[in-house]
């Protein structure tokens, strides 16, 4: 590392020679930019971690980046570089997110990409922007303001990595480094750009029947996105679903407290999904209501609360489905705070059942919810907050493989979570209406009995905002 001290970096061993040229990209002459696309637990991480780790400490008083789109996932490859990098000669400072050799002052940032504008001003040796796909046009182009000074002395790299996500800036780059090798074969030249490609199996890792079973789990479109690498023309986990809104554009924001009900909603038979929040959590309690007669299945309720206790979140929903003809099936999340909300519910007459969240369950939910929006099998209304929180619905896959179903980073998925709820205690009472039975109504409990109280001692706008009646279909 200097002339005084001589330090031996244990870079990873690469599983495979796609993972020994990113590893070593930043030694490579000539060539500025590496696009990586990699099917999920490929290694690119890992990868590009061994290759900042593997060369910046040659070079003293140099400055680097590692850019991803949250603060979580770059503090991923923080954790990595640390381990990788010798503890002896190395400075940490995770407050400011900084590896530090101190040796040759040499210093490694780690930062978020949401703000592009606060990478500019800086002369950075090389980058590595990892999860690029998720990360706007304009990180990659204020980095490469930041270049321009060392590119001269012959640094200014740039590896950029990631699943891939659509055809979206990420898949042009992705193509244009593509086009700029076959036209440097062509010419007998070095190319100024490389495109790399792994689909998961390329890391001997991962057990083939990890991916055998995501194949069987997965709709085809997504199997192929994360596991083989591929850009298909749309990647949210959701798609079709512009096609199932109706009603004009209804936007919520501001509302701690918003009810959306459908004109002659009294008249309808109805299944509601509910997902529960705690009061002082910040995310929301959502109830969605579908008419499960309609052709197709809509929703022709909704309602979104936040802050309130659980007597109050059970009140709001017994009023919420008094709103309805009748309310044949309620699906709630019985994880974490629903457990306790599943006791209260057994002292009400509303024919409830409680799920419990695993990620195989969820998965399952979330297949469902897309097979709906695909064959147009479930029309939602057009709320901004409802369109938002589809979009930004990702997956992931755990170390041990698993599927993974949330929010990105710094999002909400409580709508999402009620939506699937709602969809399917629509699919499970459209296949029960035959053998169907009856009992005679059980009393009422003091526990239910104070619940009924509640709603009569309050008229049903006392905590609403404001409640918009929903349009014809578009």
């Amino acid at each position: 590392m200097s002339n005084d001290v001589e330090v031996e970096i244990k870079v990873p061993k690469p599983h495979s020679e796609i993972q020994h040229k990113i590893i070593n990209f930043f030694a490579m002459d000539g060539v500025d930019e590496l696009w990586v696309s990699c099917g999920t637990k490929f290694g690119k991480t890992l990868s590009c971690s061994g290759a900042l780790s593997n060369y910046m400490p040659l070079y003293p008083g140099t400055q680097w980046r590692w850019v991803a789109p949250y603060y979580s996932q770059a503090v991923i490859g923080y954790d990595l570089c640390r381990k990788i990098l010798p503890s002896l000669y190395t400075e940490p400072n995770k407050t400011e997110m900084n590896l530090r050799l101190v040796p040759t002052d040499t210093n490694l940032k780690f930062v978020h990409g949401q703000k592009p504008e606060g990478l500019e001003g800086h002369a950075i040796h090389g980058y590595i922007l990892d999860e690029c796909a998720k990360m706007k046009e304009d990180v990659y182009f204020s980095a490469r303001t930041t270049v321009t000074q060392t590119r001269s002395a012959g640094f200014g790299k740039f590896i950029c990595a990631s699943t891939p996500l659509g055809h979206n800036f990420f898949w042009r780059k992705c193509m244009e480094a593509r086009e700029e090798e076959m036209r440097a074969k062509a010419e007998g030249r070095s190319p100024k750009m490389m495109f790399l490609t792994a689909p998961t199996s390329a890391n001997p890792f991962i057990a083939q029947s990890v991916i055998d079973d995501a194949k069987k789990q997965l709709p085809d479109r997504l199997f192929r996105q994360y596991y083989l690498a591929e850009f298909v023309d749309e990647s949210e986990v959701f798609r079709n679903y512009t096609s199932c809104l109706f009603g004009e554009e209804i936007d919520i924001e501001s509302d701690a407290f918003h009810e959306i009900i459908e004109k002659d909603a009294g008249e309808k038979s109805v299944v509601i999904g509910a997902d529960w929040a705690r009061s002082a959590s910040g995310d929301y309690t959502v109830f969605v209501a579908i008419d499960y007669e309609a052709g197709p299945p809509k929703v022709i309720g909704f309602q979104r609360s936040r802050g309130l206790s659980f007597t109050e979140q059970i009140r709001n929903l017994l009023k919420f489905c008094n709103k309805f003809g009748s309310v044949s099936k309620l699906l709630h999340d019985k994880t974490g705070v629903g457990i306790a909300i599943d006791d209260q519910l057994a002292m009400t007459s509303l024919p409830f059942r409680g799920i419990t969240f695993t990620n195989a369950t969820k998965a399952e939910l979330v297949t469902k919810l897309i097979t709906s929006f695909e064959q147009r099998k479930l029309v939602i209304p057009n709320v901004k907050q409802v369109i938002h929180e589809i979009e930004v619905y990702e997956m992931s896959v755990s170390p041990l493989g698993a599927m993974v179903f949330n929010a990105a980073p710094g999002n909400h998925d409580d709508i999402v979570t009620a939506l699937m709820l709602a969809n399917e205690a629509a699919l499970q009472y459209s296949d029960s209406f035959s053998n169907i039975s009856y009992i005679n109504q059980i009393p009422k409990s003091s526990i239910e009995g104070y619940y009924d109280s509640l709603i009569e001692d309050q008229e049903d706008n006392d905590f609403i905002e404001e409640i918009k009646p929903i349009g014809e279909v578009v």
